[in-house]
């Protein structure tokens, strides 16, 4: 591919403040921007283009929580509590299982499946963090990683006080890199120290670093953390600092009465993850609610242990339909709103909303095409409700990565999909007599 191509479609999908949906449109890559937008008529003259016809250019979509390398545990603990999936089944079989190796080859997984769906930006928390990068970087995605704050001793940290050094490192390691960033990842309240996310928020404040923690997942952590603590894990954090950084609160299940004024600040937003909530039986977020309080939310779907597919499309449908089934008001969450949770919203989440989120001139040229030729997309009346109410993971066709064509009629380019496989069912192997 030469520097410079144009892509032409029947939509494009901006998801900028506007709305702008331009029909036919252009989006013209130089290098690893977007040097400018329009309507076909103005297309510019360049030596490469690429007209995809009857189809949606849309931004690459953003997954906001995820645990990549879980991928390799998909299905091996199914049909179980939260807790006693995660204490039984899953903590037991990373002790086990888990190191530098694992960590990349799970990874791998993971990232060609979201390439094939469309997903250019996740975030991950998890363990060997530097093998997590150095997977995304091979493959040509995004990724916001985060090493594990945790109470005890975990796969890839002994001494758990040694994580922050870790990240610290991490830090600066990868400042300048284009595709890799790091958050500050603790677990959790009642898996992370006090101590442990007092200098979680010390050490975000120091390297500007966004946070990301489970919070609220089920009833029973926010009833141990009202008998511990007195209050509520929103308000526990915020006593501690971390509601003043730049922080993704994941899942947000059960908030409760006292939560909502700290929900509404502008660096605060809640990542739901509506399927893995639902199989663990933990409930279903307030999402019409969180949108009525002008909070602001994100989509993700968790690893793969508890999801179990990384497909971000299946979240924002779920969304969309979660809202307006809880509300009785078919009008909540509508399409264009939906969409927005795993475009600009999230990239706003993260503070990289200059960069990702939305087809705009000097942006990052993460693309993502919808093929539109499809039964299952046809006819199309309106591109935000094909989108989100009828396309899926099928339909996507092509994706661009900082201008890179990672994903071309629906084969990823830049690793080789039968060896990634073929690891996988080797690791399969080795865990399936437990």
């Amino acid at each position: 591919m030469s520097n410079t191509v144009v892509l032409t479609a029947r939509y494009l999908v901006s998801m900028d403040e506007k709305g702008t949906v331009l029909s036919p449109g252009y989006v013209e890559i130089e290098g690893n921007k977007i040097k400018s937008i329009g309507h076909q008529s103005e297309v510019p003259a360049t030596k490469e283009r690429i007209d995809y016809g009857n189809a949606g250019i849309i931004p690459g979509l953003l997954n906001s929580h995820n645990h990549m390398a879980m991928s390799l545990m998909r299905g091996v603990a199914d049909d179980l509590p939260l807790d006693d999936w995660l204490e039984n089944h899953i903590w037991p079989l990373e002790g086990r299982f888990l190191s530098p190796e694992y960590i990349y080859d799970g990874t791998l997984l993971s990232v060609v499946e979201m390439l094939k769906s469309g997903t250019t930006f996740t975030t991950d928390m998890y363990f060997f963090e530097d093998e997590v990068a150095r997977a995304c970087t091979q493959a040509g995605i995004r990724c916001m990683i985060g090493e594990g704050a945790m109470a005890f001793p975990t796969p890839s940290v002994k001494d758990p006080g040694s994580v922050f050094d870790v990240i610290r490192k991490q830090a600066k390691t990868y400042r300048s890199e284009e595709l890799i960033s790091v958050h500050v990842a603790a677990h959790s309240t009642y898996a992370t120290t006090e101590e442990q996310l007092v200098r979680c928020d010390e050490l975000a404040q120091e390297l500007d670093l966004p946070v990301q923690i489970h919070c609220a997942e089920s009833k029973k952590e926010v009833e141990e953390s009202i008998a511990k603590h007195g209050k509520t894990q929103i308000a526990y954090l915020n006593d501690l600092g971390l509601l003043d950084r730049r922080i993704g609160l994941v899942h947000m299940v059960w908030p409760q009465s006292g939560d909502w004024e700290h929900l509404k600040r502008d660096n605060v937003s809640v990542v739901s993850c509506l399927q893995s909530n639902l199989k663990l039986a933990s409930g279903m977020p307030p999402i019409a609610h969180y949108v009525d309080e002008g909070i602001r939310v994100c989509l993700g779907t968790d690893g793969a242990a508890s999801n179990n597919n990384l497909d971000i499309w299946e979240e924002f449908r779920l969304a969309a339909l979660i809202a307006k089934g809880q509300s009785l008001d078919p009008i909540k969450v509508p399409a264009e709103r939906a969409l927005r949770m795993v475009t600009i919203d999230a990239a706003k989440a993260w503070g990289i909303d200059s960069l990702l989120g939305s087809i705009e001139k000097g942006k990052a040229a993460d693309i993502t095409v919808v093929d539109l030729d499809h039964p299952n997309t046809t006819p199309c009346y309106d591109i935000y409700s094909t989108l989100v109410y009828a396309a899926g993971v099928s339909n996507v066709k092509d994706v661009f990565v900082a201008g890179r064509r990672v994903l071309k009629d629906g084969i990823v380019t830049t690793v080789d999909e039968d060896e990634v496989l073929a690891k996988a069912a080797n690791w399969a192997e080795k865990i399936k007599p437990l």
